[in-house]
């Protein structure tokens, strides 16, 4: 085998094991990206499933707390009957004191219903500001996501026209060596 063949199949071999090296090392970044990837998108959902089930119990919360505003005037309301009704049955003679002592008594009542309320209102407000931070928090996990999935890019194996540019530069190589050595 003359020195020019011997060559040219040195640097040829050569060339095409680098071009296939990198190759290699593209197709194992982008396993790697499409692996972090995945883990990415998959704690992006556990966060989004744990903000579902927030907002499912704020909503159960919310429930509750219309059953119990509803509870509290059947209840005011029945005590106002209660109170007038027992007025009446006691037998006390019916004039402006008993009207007061009445009046009086229902205020009382009131005033109680108006405090549940008040502390209803208090909670609800509470279950609107968590709503407002379960809907900021998925939408920082999403930008996060995002970015975390957009900071890296899928890396590009080396093309055939490198591959043959190297092996043109091989082959001219090997001709100057060729000419050299006769």
């Amino acid at each position: 085998m003359d020195p020019f063949t011997a060559m040219m199949i040195m640097k040829g071999v050569s060339t095409v094991m680098n071009h296939q090296g990198q190759q290699a090392a593209a197709a194992a970044q982008r396993a790697a990206k499409y692996k972090r990837d995945l883990a990415i998108v998959s704690k992006l959902k556990g966060a989004f499933s744990g903000a579902r089930q927030g907002f499912a119990d704020t909503n159960i919360a919310r429930m509750n707390l219309s059953d119990a505003k509803a509870t509290t005037g059947i209840e005011a309301r029945l005590n106002q009957m209660r109170i007038a009704s027992s007025l009446k049955a006691s037998g006390i003679p019916q004039g402006q004191s008993s009207e007061a002592l009445g009046r009086h008594t229902i205020g009382d009542t009131l005033r109680g219903e108006s405090k549940i309320i008040a502390q209803l209102k208090m909670k609800g407000a509470e279950l609107d500001n968590r709503d407002r931070n379960l809907k900021h928090q998925m939408d920082m996990a999403w930008l996060d996501a995002k970015a975390q999935i957009a900071g890296t890019s899928y890396q590009k194996g080396p093309g055939i026209v490198p591959l043959a540019l190297n092996l043109g530069s091989d082959y001219l190589g090997a001709k100057s060596y060729e000419k050299q050595m006769s």
